[in-house]
């Protein structure tokens, strides 16, 4: 005798490709599960006949339409799991699962990821070494901060990406940004500015305990992007620092009560033995950072954001490709791109290789590290070869545009 599937609402903004089994089906399994996708119009097509109940296209970040939409949905045919990955999703899903009685992380679980002056409180009370800080609403409250440290990074808040970042290094720098009329500063946060290398951790917790760990440290600043150049990282095979990530990242899902979750960790690598916590996201890595953990683990950071939200256990079936892996991020300008040259690229060295250009070939900078014209994942058999890979990409791609001009 047949039971009834479980009804899951799946707010996606990524694309539903991004959730399938090397076998090519979906992580949802239609047999187990009746799901309604809501997506971005450009993704739609993702969910192939017979995978979704339905499938509804929506701007996702248009959060007063969606909320009506889900309040609608939901007094039709009660959802069981209000589901969504991606980062700007998080709080607001979380409240209206609150208000719908829905079962699944809470608004109060959910915010000290989402804030980072909660965020910093958090990992302090714990114990874990911090930057100094303090939430700022115009420049000018970074003050003291400045003149203690010398430098000081403001940022949102809410913010993501490395996104709407300002490096301040002068009291009139700060007067400069208060006097910017197209800023604005409210719910910002300002910190003391570390100048080391930074290391990020894609990890998985089941029952408050590491299940997989994949340290990177990053070859480029994070800001990079800012000025058109890539965004490198590479997996590390360094023993010191790989335990000293394992130790932070068992510290923070402590910290901050992560039992059953996806984490996107990011630190300052002080030496290979000291490392100072800088955030933490409560979902899967962004761009093609899934590639790069699955070809090293076998392990599906967004398969198994899925599975924990349902109470099912991370499965270790995609192929593992090699001992190290690379990711990089490759920019551009606004315009129209006619070409992406990678043929310098030997094909074996890739894992994935992903274009993110719209279907008329234009690219529109996003102001955000995951926002480039071309990623890839490398492979290789250590840090050392896969960081020369990385850095021949990053000399040898070449986007051509309809002007004649390259990058």
């Amino acid at each position: 005798m047949s039971t009834e599937r479980e009804n899951i609402l799946f707010v996606d903004r990524a694309g539903y490709d991004f959730y399938r089994l090397p076998t090519g089906e979906p992580v949802l399994d239609p047999e187990r599960y009746r799901v309604t996708l809501v997506t971005p119009n450009e993704f739609s097509g993702q969910a192939r006949y017979g995978e979704c109940a339905e499938v509804l296209c929506l701007d996702v970040n248009d959060h007063t339409m969606l909320d009506a939409l889900i309040e609608a949905l939901h007094r039709r045919r009660p959802f069981d799991h209000l589901l969504a990955c991606s980062e700007g999703l998080l709080l607001p899903m979380a409240s209206l699962r609150e208000r719908l009685g829905i079962p699944g992380p809470t608004p109060e679980e959910v915010l000290p990821y989402r804030d980072k002056s909660i965020m910093k409180a958090s990992a302090r009370r714990a114990g874990l070494p911090v930057a100094d800080w303090l939430p700022v609403d115009r420049a000018a409250d970074a003050h003291d901060l400045l003149a203690t440290y010398g430098t000081v990074v403001i940022k949102p808040r809410a913010g993501f990406g490395s996104a709407g970042i300002h490096i301040v290094s002068a009291a009139d720098e700060l007067r400069a940004l208060d006097d910017d009329p197209a800023l604005d500063l409210t719910n910002h946060q300002a910190e003391q500015f570390i100048d080391a290398p930074m290391v990020h951790i894609d990890a998985i917790v089941r029952g408050g305990k590491p299940h997989t760990v994949v340290p990177s440290r990053y070859l480029t600043s994070t800001l990079s992007f800012t000025r058109g150049l890539p965004v490198l990282s590479v997996t590390v095979d360094e023993p010191r620092l790989v335990a000293a990530c394992e130790t932070l990242l068992a510290q923070v899902a402590g910290a901050f009560g992560a039992k059953d979750s996806v984490l996107h960790l990011e630190a300052f690598a002080m030496d290979d033995d000291h490392l100072v916590f800088s955030e933490v996201a409560c979902r899967p890595g962004g761009s093609n950072l899934q590639a790069l953990v699955a070809a090293v683990s076998g392990v599906s950071l967004h398969e198994a954001a899925v599975r924990l939200s349902l109470g099912e256990a991370p499965t270790t079936t995609y192929p593992v490709r090699g001992r190290a892996a690379g990711h990089a991020i490759l920019y551009g300008r606004n315009g129209l791109v006619t070409a992406v040259d990678d043929q310098a690229v030997p094909a074996e060295w890739i894992v994935e290789r992903r274009l993110l250009v719209a279907p008329d070939g234009r690219f529109r900078p996003v102001g955000m590290v995951g926002g480039g014209v071309a990623e890839y994942v490398l492979l290789g058999n250590s840090t050392e070869e896969v960081s020369y890979r990385m850095r021949f990409v990053a000399d040898n791609v070449t986007i051509s545009y309809e002007d004649g001009n390259e990058v």
